[in-house]
């Protein structure tokens, strides 16, 4: 049975009140480039701006998915929409989230299923040789720690040298190749990262189960790297290896085909017109 967006993808709301906007307006696109802003964690948390986004992404960034675990009419990533919100003061991430999947639903009076697919992807797997890195071995700051403006020191491989506290860090070499530095991550937060550059479903497989620290650096070419970048000498990372062959020198890791199963949020309806705001 069909269920609303905000039924099916409740995440731990309570039935009582659902989150909202204190005010939001959704409407066809007047144009500008793609690119969210605002919202809890950014600069800007008492608002958002989302320009010229399809339904398709606007779903991905409200149900917290990839592309590829939703299914649904094909106009889903050709009609492109303008969503200005105000979220009320002190609103989490989660609530952040919330707030948008309902607006969606009432909106364009979605109507969707969740349901179990098995899709041609990856695992992660040790190699044969081992795994080429060790477990975190010094004390990095927290996550939840308030981050401070970036200080940007290049190392002397020409690479930006990552903040000491834990997380993923991103960065491009011209565009050709790319460094991420994972500090006290886990072999699901790789698997994580290699399945939005993919774009297809990755799972761990690895048996490893500590924090560590590790570097990996391939070339682009073929992925999906979202729009945060950090321009550094091309000359630094002149033939990059793919991610495959990456993985296994730097890591002592491999991607081993295999069939994936994945929960898929299926849109059995949605009006292409929003409702008036």
């Amino acid at each position: 049975m069909a269920l609303t967006l905000a039924a099916c993808l409740a995440c731990g709301q309570t039935a009582e009140k659902p989150p909202v906007f204190e005010a939001a307006s959704v409407k066809p696109t007047a144009g500008g480039r793609p690119d969210p802003i605002g919202g809890p964690g950014t600069n800007d948390p008492g608002r958002i701006h989302y320009p010229n986004l399809s339904l398709q992404r606007l779903l991905e960034i409200a149900c917290e998915v990839q592309p590829f675990q939703l299914a649904g009419p094909g106009w889903l990533d050709a009609e492109k929409f303008d969503i200005d919100a105000v979220v009320p003061a002190g609103a989490t991430e989660a609530q952040f989230h919330a707030m948008l999947r309902n607006l969606l639903a009432e909106r364009f009076q979605l109507k969707m299923h969740r349901e179990s697919k098995e899709l041609s992807g990856y695992a992660l797997v040790v190699a044969r040789e081992g795994p080429k890195f060790h477990e975190s071995a010094e004390a990095h700051g927290t996550k939840d720690a308030p981050e401070e403006a970036p200080h940007v020191q290049l190392g002397k491989d020409g690479f930006f040298v990552p903040p000491n506290r834990p997380g993923l860090f991103f960065q491009l070499a011209g565009m050709t190749g790319a460094r991420e530095n994972f500090r006290q991550s886990t072999m699901q937060d790789l698997a994580h990262s290699l399945q939005s550059q993919l774009q297809r479903p990755v799972t761990d497989a690895t048996g490893l189960a500590r924090p560590y620290d590790f570097t990996l650096t391939f070339a682009t070419e073929g992925l999906y790297l979202g729009r945060g970048r950090m321009l550094v000498n091309p000359a630094t990372l002149e033939s990059p290896p793919d991610i495959f062959s990456a993985l296994r020198s730097q890591l002592g890791l491999r991607l081993e085909p295999r069939k994936i199963p994945v929960e898929m949020l299926v849109i059995d309806h949605a009006e292409k017109t929003p409702t008036e705001n």
